[in-house]
């Protein structure tokens, strides 16, 4: 008798542990379909990646390929003789430095290509297309050194304004007639 009365609550206890059962089974096969899903999409990037590298690898081996982004983007050309600075006071008029008197500058230095060798000819300038010099060291000047020349630039504009005004000052001294 008393069996009868709890076989219900053995069933609905039965019916719970099979329940919890199947769900568990499910969150786990979902889980697996997530991480499957993921290398699929993991594969399927890779192989266009792959796809995009083999195109660009045949784009760049193709010379023609090259000559023509050349003529239409790059516009790149051999260096001529007018590129070339015959001296180094040529190099200083380039560089647009101002020699302060009675201050040191020091002299320029010119870099020569190994164009042989493949290395990247100097553009007008000087410098390869990325901003640096031919040896591979920045040229771009830091703010300290572009803060550093402007005031040496303006004191030595200052110095000859004050000089100026004090050659002035003893002209009009001079020209005025002195008072009793």
């Amino acid at each position: 008798m008393i069996t009868q009365r709890f076989r219900p609550l053995a069933w609905v206890a039965g019916v719970g542990i099979a329940a919890t059962a199947l769900y568990t089974v499910s969150l786990q096969v979902a889980n697996e379909r997530a991480r499957l899903q993921g290398l699929e999409d993991k594969i399927t990037a890779t192989k266009n990646d792959i796809r995009q590298l083999q195109t660009e690898l045949g784009t760049r081996g193709s010379l023609r390929q090259l000559e023509r982004w050349n003529g239409e983007v790059l516009s790149l050309v051999a260096p001529g003789a007018n590129q070339f600075l015959p001296n180094e006071t040529a190099l200083a008029k380039v560089d647009g430095a101002i020699a302060v008197p009675g201050k040191y500058v020091p002299a320029p230095v010119m870099v020569a290509a190994d164009v042989a060798n493949g290395e990247p000819a100097p553009a007008e300038d000087g410098k390869t297309n990325d901003g640096t010099d031919v040896a591979g060291a920045s040229t771009a000047p830091t703010k300290a050194q572009r803060v550093a020349v402007l005031e040496e630039t303006l004191t030595g504009k200052a110095d000859q304004i004050a000089d100026r005004q004090k050659a002035g000052e003893k002209q009009r001294l001079a020209k005025e007639p002195s008072k009793p």
